[in-house]
């Protein structure tokens, strides 16, 4: 049981951690940054989270505990991807929108 809470809690603070992220405003550099580490961290998580998953050749019956902790580990990894992804789409988005540092210098003077 406590490997299910283990990753109910995983998926859980990487949702959170991404949705403060992504309801920050586009200039705050904190937010950004946080954003930038979340990345690699939820992508390599998910990733070693991936590696764990049984291949679903036996039963997909879920009263099964190892089947039920297959389809867990399938629920955290979907969730820590698609927080990575939605941090991804936000720094994509703030590099699109940025100017390139020459031309921000060039307009102040």
């Amino acid at each position: 049981m406590s490997q299910l809470l283990f990753l109910g809690s995983a998926g859980l603070i990487g949702i959170v951690l991404t949705i403060v992220v992504l309801a920050a405003p586009a200039a705050s550099r904190t937010a950004n940054g946080i954003a930038a580490l979340l990345v690699p961290t939820l992508a390599h998580v998910a990733w070693r989270l991936g590696e764990c998953i049984a291949p679903l050749a036996a039963t997909i019956d879920p009263r099964d505990p190892v089947e039920a902790f297959d389809l867990w580990l399938v629920g955290a990894t979907s969730l820590l991807t698609v927080a990575a992804l939605s941090c991804v789409v936000r720094l994509l988005i703030l590099a699109l929108r940025c100017e390139p540092a020459a031309q921000s210098a060039r307009l102040a003077r």
